[in-house]
């Protein structure tokens, strides 16, 4: 489970969190999952554009924030 990947706002766009999550990835054979609120349309759009998908969403209920959340899963083609 992939856990608080959060680049300084003065700092995206530039490739880091590409990156950070390309070594998670290299040290994940299996796959990373991971949640991200649904109002967070950069980090969705960010994931998608690297072959995450959505497994679940929730109402809020799973974190101390209440906000609606999904579950996000990237699983590398030899792993299928």
């Amino acid at each position: 489970m992939l856990e608080h990947l959060y680049p300084r706002p003065d700092v995206r766009r530039q490739g880091i969190g590409t990156l950070l999550l390309d070594e998670v990835r290299r040290h994940s054979p299996e796959g990373v999952s991971l949640r991200v609120f649904q109002q967070n349309t950069d980090a969705r759009a960010f994931y998608k554009r690297h072959g995450f998908t959505v497994l679940d969403t929730s109402d809020g209920d799973r974190n101390m924030e209440n906000l609606p959340d999904m579950t996000l899963r990237w699983t590398p083609d030899s792993a299928r």
